[in-house]
């Protein structure tokens, strides 16, 4: 888990057990960490925030870390200027359009499969 907040889909008919495991550079900034707005338990060993969560099947879970407010503070100044956060953005989008699009389909995987291998 890379960002603050992130959407789990369990498409399948059984229930799911997921361990989220997200690096912390300032574990104490924590301040929760909620499953579709509800707090839930975790823990925080070696700068490594970790935590369980249940995905019911044939549901979406909604998983939110939320920080003090100084964190944001923190993150703000030494994240670098706009064009920093423009590019971490689109890196961020890409990777889900990746996530959610072409590795669900095979057509659009071996699409990019063959583009990668024009450019080699």
């Amino acid at each position: 888990m890379f960002s603050k907040t992130t959407v789990f889909e369990n498409s399948s008919a059984d229930p799911w057990q997921a361990l989220f495991i997200k690096q912390e550079s300032n574990p104490e900034c924590i301040e929760a960490v909620t499953v579709n707005r509800n707090a839930i338990d975790f823990n925080c060993d070696n700068r490594y925030l970790q935590f369980r969560v249940r995905l019911l099947p044939k549901h979406t879970t909604r998983v939110c870390v939320r920080y003090v407010s100084s964190q944001k503070g923190l993150a703000e100044s030494h994240e670098g200027g706009i064009a920093y956060q423009a590019k971490a953005g689109l890196r961020r989008y890409l990777s889900e359009f990746r996530d959610n699009y072409i590795s669900q389909s095979e057509f659009l995987s071996a699409t990019a499969a063959r583009v990668r291998r024009l450019r080699s």
